[in-house]
């Protein structure tokens, strides 16, 4: 039997509830978005990329996915697809987890890297861990690190506040 106090309860909880994902969200710096871009060449579509931006708990799922279009797709079969992770952690991004795959003619190409990172006031320690181009990595970093996908989130974010320098530090394959 539910009395009338335990309904305004209920209700309060449920309107608190909604308040604060509603804020959690409305404090993003990015929205979410999906985008499709072509790739030319002398005016040829020859591959479509498909970006997309979402909202995770902890921050952002950044994703591509790039394949071949129209007469390319008859000479090529290569796809790319990459996922990365980002965490709000205070007033940080961090880079979390990072997923590359190629397939067609390229191979050995495929990234899968961890970022576990250890937080306390202003340090950032992270122990980087995974297998890059069929050897494993195990790295430390004291500051954040970015790959090609991920490093266009801060980009984003700082061009929105018409930032004019961009100093970090990237992970890249070569």
């Amino acid at each position: 039997m539910t009395t009338p106090n335990m309904q305004r309860l209920k209700l309060i909880s449920i309107f608190i509830s909604v308040l604060l994902s509603h804020n959690l969200f409305a404090a993003r710096a990015l929205p979410e978005f999906s985008a499709s871009y072509a790739i030319e060449k002398f005016d040829i579509k020859l591959a479509e990329a498909h970006y997309r931006l979402r909202y995770t708990e902890s921050g952002y799922e950044f994703s591509q996915d790039t394949k071949p279009f129209g007469i390319a797709s008859m000479f090529a079969n290569d796809t790319i697809s990459a996922t990365s992770l980002i965490d709000e952690v205070g007033d940080n991004l961090l880079l979390t987890k990072h997923n590359y795959r190629q397939t067609g003619r390229e191979k050995n190409k495929d990234e899968d890297i961890n970022i576990l990172w250890q937080t306390y006031k202003n340090m950032r320690n992270g122990n980087i861990t995974g297998v890059v181009r069929n050897k494993k990595i195990s790295l430390k970093t004291n500051s954040e690190v970015w790959e090609a996908l991920s490093f266009q989130i801060p980009l984003m974010i700082e061009a929105d506040r018409n930032i004019r320098e961009y100093p970090y530090k990237a992970i890249l394959k070569g």
